[in-house]
């Protein structure tokens, strides 16, 4: 592990995260502010673990899904938390084709590849180059070839909290082939807090009039498709129980963020999301440098996982909101391009703002 940091008393926030089945240790770095909201990564999948945040009435609840050793997350969840790469999201067949050289990918989600395959960046240990009590960097390093991907492929992600209640995550990669990446963080939230409620009463707002359809293997169809009178449309706050009875699978689908349209911005980045606990009043907004977002209502949940104190975590217990490109862009050539060139960076921010609201009467 490399690790820097200015001031030894700033490692107070370092700790053991336990033993991975190799022998080596993993480490969870908490991030606290001056408003008591707390974040905790771990670098086993950069991995966030823990976001505590208050309610209207000042009370601390853990709003993600998350456990507090590594053991859970070597042996498998559904990417709780994790950054995912190379390639978020499905590609369709797990085929795509650089410069008429065809590449092969791990089939790990029915007849497709999945959030890069069985070993993505969410199953390493990833390297700690840099710790303030409010930041911390990561580091890792894929190897041309890693889960079929061309190139060696250098990814760094900053996690910082500040004493707004922003937590921004900021992405940077580099190659030496022509690769396609898609990078984002998975965090299952249910604002309550309490993962024995559903998240059907939260209310969403998506900055989005299109959405990409998908087939029946969640593949795109390749095309965009408008919200309007669908019950894709949150472009309003909408309570998602209203639209999710309307869609008997759930939804999971990539939403088009309306970037050119949207005035408001935070740094250069436009806002894609706004998700409210109207009983807590907690309240998540979303900001990106993205093109899409995932809207994710954690379909797949089925209660055989459960939460540290053993409650099950079933179907709807928690949603995904992942700033991202569209799913299968490297056979899509009217999506936006995912391919990244040698010499030149990619990046990529998200932020995840937590505010209160005022209880409605």
């Amino acid at each position: 592990m490399n690790c820097n940091s200015n001031n030894n008393n700033e490692k107070n926030n370092v700790n053991n995260f336990g033993y991975l089945n190799d022998g080596r240790v993993s480490t969870v770095i908490t991030l606290k502010n001056s408003q008591g909201t707390e974040i905790s990564v771990s670098n086993f999948g950069a991995t966030i673990t823990s976001i505590k945040t208050a309610d209207r009435d000042g009370v601390f609840k853990n709003i993600v899904i998350g456990y507090s050793n590594v053991t859970p997350y070597e042996k498998g969840t559904p990417y709780f938390g994790a950054t995912i790469g190379r390639f978020a999201n499905r590609i369709a067949k797990g085929k795509f084709t650089i410069d008429n050289t065809e590449y092969s990918l791990p089939i790990n989600n029915g007849n497709h590849h999945l959030h890069g395959g069985d070993k993505g960046l969410d199953k390493i240990l990833w390297d700690i180059e840099k710790i303030d009590p409010q930041q911390v960097l990561l580091k890792t390093i894929s190897a041309d070839g890693d889960m079929g991907y061309p190139g060696d492929l250098t990814v760094q992600v900053k996690f910082s909290l500040d004493n707004n209640n922003n937590l921004r995550i900021d992405y940077q990669a580099n190659t030496n082939k022509k690769t396609p990446i898609n990078l984002t963080n998975h965090s299952y939230f249910n604002l309550s807090g309490d993962f024995r409620n559903q998240i059907n009463n939260h209310e969403l707002i998506l900055n989005a009039t299109q959405y990409t359809p998908i087939d029946s293997e969640f593949i795109p169809i390749g095309e965009l498709r408008y919200v309007r009178d669908t019950p894709f449309d949150f472009t309003k706050s909408t309570i998602i129980g209203k639209q999710i009875i309307h869609t008997p699978s759930g939804f999971d689908h990539n939403f088009v963020l309306d970037k050119e349209i949207e005035h408001e911005m935070y740094n250069d980045l436009y806002r894609a999301a706004t998700l409210t606990d109207p009983i807590s009043g907690r309240q998540l907004q979303i900001y990106t440098t993205e093109p899409g977002i995932q809207f994710y209502t954690g379909n797949f949940l089925n209660g055989t996982l459960t939460t540290e104190n053993g409650q099950p975590i079933n179907k709807h217990t928690a949603l995904c909101l992942e700033t991202q490109h569209f799913p299968n862009s490297p056979n899509e050539p009217l999506f936006p391009n995912t391919i990244l060139d040698p010499g030149t960076i990619f990046r990529s921010s998200t932020i995840y703002s937590f505010k209160v609201t005022s209880k409605q009467f």
